[in-house]
């Protein structure tokens, strides 16, 4: 789900798309009458990619509206084949898409954002999360991911389990209480991890015992700021 973008928003959509494929943002935004506010969220999204519009170029369209003082709809008055040409703007690279993707949406099918650092991550010592599979029981690892989810059971005796993910799959981490306790902002707050523990293995069991927490954004200088949507226990 687009992130701001209501339920009842997402409805209208579906419905307007089921009758008539969209011919243009200005159809589409007459069609669904979802609103200057939800056009824009959904051009972050890079949800008019099909019409043709790269997603700063839908984004300039969209707020193009909200600088108008005159009291008409969404791109009323323009004709729906014929929308306003964009100013030229500069092409997003893939690394700007995957972040700008997770920025509106939690996720994106371009590419993983722990990719674009791969290499500096290995210069800090970090293991990809496929080759933990590899790596022997009581080994001391460092691996670094986005949270995917958050999990306290009442049976746990406050442990703390996180999944995370980079490029090659994902990693369970288990966090005692007292490390919990002592990195709270980063453990609940942060949407990408810089792990360091120990790898414990039970079976084809595999997880890191983790010792010490960062946020993943913070320690990566280079960096851009990451937004993700785990779910997690309340």
């Amino acid at each position: 789900m687009v992130a701001g973008l209501a339920r009842r928003q997402a409805a209208a959509i579906v419905e307007a798309r089921q009758q008539q494929p969209f011919a243009s943002m200005a159809d589409f935004a007459r069609r669904t009458g979802v609103g200057q506010a939800a056009v824009a969220r959904l051009a972050k999204a890079d949800a008019f990619s099909s019409l043709g519009r790269r997603r700063r170029e839908a984004l300039w369209e969209s707020l193009a509206q909200e600088k108008s003082t005159r009291p008409m709809p969404l791109l009323a008055g323009l004709d729906e084949q014929d929308e306003p040409l964009p100013l030229s703007l500069p092409t997003m690279d893939l690394e700007e898409e995957v972040f700008a993707d997770y920025g509106a949406t939690g996720l994106s099918l371009k590419a993983h954002p722990v990719s674009f650092y791969r290499t500096a991550l290995a210069q800090c010592g970090v293991v990809p999360a496929k080759q933990l599979l590899k790596t022997a029981h009581n080994a001391r690892v460092c691996v670094a991911g986005i949270v995917l989810l958050r999990q306290r059971p009442s049976t746990a005796k406050g442990i703390t389990f996180v999944t995370i993910e980079d490029e090659t799959g994902t990693a369970n981490l288990v966090v005692h209480q007292n490390t919990w306790e002592r990195f709270y902002a980063v453990a609940r707050r942060s949407a990408g991890f810089f792990v360091q523990g120990r790898l414990e293995r039970k079976d084809a069991v595999v997880h890191v015992i983790v010792e010490r927490l960062e946020d993943l954004s913070a320690r990566l200088r280079e960096m851009k700021p990451l937004t993700a949507a785990s779910r997690d226990f309340r």
